[in-house]
Order: structure tokens, then sequence, then C-alpha cells
């Protein structure tokens, strides 16, 4: 402690005292930075996936990152730096932007929703108009697909495999609509009205009618081969038709 009013004979008591002030000053120690938000800030830095993130947009908050690290141990007197450097991860990760989402699973549903429903076309155009599905089951796999957004980031992939998998089960729902008889009809109205007057081979007649009983209605698109298979016999069987005797 400082004692005041000593005279020149304790000159070297006053320099002790002087020299035991100086030495105070000289271990007087600053008090650590504030920290507090700069732990914050790499607390979210570490829960980070940067498998989610854009190479460019990472690799700024791992940089940022690394630069704050490095100046963990300042003291009050440089606390702007801290700040700064906080402020720039804080930005960093604020900034970070999503990779865009994968939509493979989605476009290749996509690709068989439109085979099929080209295919189904084909089919119309080939059996009088007659729709491949039923309409019901159509509208639903256009809708599954006219829903699709496009452009989502990775975050949302789980909604982008929604999508894919709505498009899949409204395929694997295609209901397949009656097949086209058009050609049986047509076959059954060729037969003579007079079949069974005796005037024709027996053999033949009994051709015709084994045809004409084979015919199982209500079959579907799927089965329009047997369909086919149907009208050819029986139009064959027609057509090989004889009257006895000539």
């Amino acid at each position: 402690a400082v004692v005041r009013g000593y005279d020149k004979t304790k000159q070297s008591e006053i320099d002790a005292m002087a020299a035991a002030i100086n030495e105070a000053i000289d271990a007087l120690e600053l008090k650590p930075a504030d920290y507090t938000e700069a732990n914050k800030q790499i607390a979210r830095y570490e829960a980070l996936d940067g498998s989610l993130y854009t190479t460019s947009s990472y690799r700024a908050a791992s940089t940022a990152n690394t630069n704050l690290g490095k100046k963990m141990n300042l003291t009050i007197d440089q606390q702007g730096t801290v700040d700064s450097l906080t402020n720039a991860l804080k930005t960093a990760i604020d900034n970070l932007e999503y990779k865009p989402g994968n939509y493979s699973a989605v476009n290749t549903a996509i690709s068989s929703a439109n085979a099929l429903l080209a295919a189904a076309e084909d089919y119309a155009d080939a059996y009088n108009g007659n729709p491949y599905y039923t309409a019901d089951s159509v509208a639903a796999l256009n809708a599954a697909i006219e829903a699709v957004v496009t452009g989502l980031t990775i975050d949302k992939q789980a909604q982008i495999d929604g999508y894919a998998t709505a498009i899949n089960n409204a395929i694997a729902a295609l209901e397949n609509n009656t097949a086209d008889y058009t050609a049986v009809d047509a076959a059954v109205a060729s037969i003579p009205a007079d079949l069974d007057s005796g005037r024709y081979d027996d053999a033949k007649v009994a051709a015709v009618k084994d045809a004409q009983n084979a015919i199982v209605t209500g079959l579907l698109t799927d089965e329009q081969d047997t369909v086919d298979n149907y009208a050819a016999t029986l139009d064959a069987a027609v057509k090989a038709l004889t009257v006895k005797g000539a």
C-alpha cells in the first residue's frame, strides 16, 4: 500500500512502493473475449450434414468455421475480431444452398407411365377407339404425374420420392378395359340365318357352332389376342360352309 508524507530519508521505501505498483500493473490480465455467440454458431456448423449442400456454399461455411476456430483464445480487447469472425460464420451458414433433389426415380416412373399410355393409344387406334385401360385408372395416373413439382431441393427428397411412389402405384392400379369384340360381333352376324336348315354340310355346321360356342364374352384388353382368335376362327368356319350335294 502507498504511504504518503515520507521524507527523503525514506526514498528507498517510496521507490519500493512505485516498483510494487508497476509490477502489479504489469501483472494485470485481460479477461477472455466473450465467445457465447461464437460457440452457438460453431454448434450450428457442427450439426450440419455437408452432403446436403452445394460444394461452394458448404466450403464457405467450412472456411469461416476454421477461421473462427483459430481465434478461440482472444482477450476482451480483441472482442471485435471475435464478433467479426462469428458473424462471418453465421452468414455463411445462413447462406448455405441445398443441392438439387434427385428426380431419377420420378423420371423413370414417368417414362414407364408414358410408354404404357402410348401403347394404350396404339391399341385404341387399332381397335375402333376402344380404350385399353379404364378412364378412371388413366385419370388417376395422369393426376399423379401432374402432381409432380419440379425443381425441389434435396431437403425435400422425401416429397420427391413420394411422387415416384404415387406414379408407380397408379401404374400398378391401371385397370384393363373390356376387349374390343367388334370383329367377333361381325363374325357372329355373318352366320347364315338358315344354318340349321339342313342345307349345309353337317360337319361344317358343327364347326361353326363349335366356334361360336367357344366365344367367352367380357374378356379384358390384355386378352385381346384371344378375342381376335374367336373372330378369326368363327369367320373361317362360316366361310368354309358348303351346301350339301354342291
